[in-house]
Order: C-alpha cells, then structure tokens, then sequence
C-alpha cells in the first residue's frame, strides 16, 4: 500500500486515502516528483468528480495523461514522454 497524503488546491481540501499497488507496478513506477499547484476550484471539482465516478483512474494519473498530452501538443518529442501518456491513457503501469 502507498499512502497518498491529503492537499490544498485554491483552498479546498482533498484527501484521496490509499493506493492499492502491486509490487510489480511499484518496482515499474519512475521515480516521482511531489508538485504542490494551485488550480482553479472548478477545474478541481471536476477532476474530483471524475475520479470518484472511474474507480480505474487516480489524481495521479489524470495528471500525467493530461499534462504528457500537454507537452507532446506544445512541441515535445520524447519517447519517454509518450509512454507516459500512453501509460497513464491505458492503465499500463496498474
């Protein structure tokens, strides 16, 4: 189990609990980066609504679809980027 701890975003408190992971997924996993950002509360509550209606994604990982998205529209051309998106489209890494 991997504990994602709570945070603030625009002042609304989120705690998403824990994460079910293999140990296989975990051995997987890149290292990570902790990011503390701010968003607008519309663009939370719907990212919150989202996860909480499709049990298969996480914060996690709509994060890394959309900003892996981001940067291969915006001019990025790194192989490890699209498998990250890739991964996190497709639920690869679970």
């Amino acid at each position: 189990m991997v504990w994602v701890d709570s945070g603030w975003c625009s002042g609304v408190n989120f705690q998403l609990g824990e994460v079910e992971m293999s140990e296989q997924s975990m051995a997987a996993m890149a290292p990570r980066i902790s990011l503390n950002v701010e968003v607008p509360e519309e663009l939370f509550e719907a990212m919150r609504d989202y996860v909480e209606t499709h049990p298969s994604w996480s914060q996690h990982r709509v994060f890394c679809a959309a900003l892996s998205l981001f940067l291969m529209q915006n001019g990025i051309s790194d192989r490890r980027i699209n498998r990250l998106y890739l991964d996190a489209v497709f639920d690869y890494a679970a």
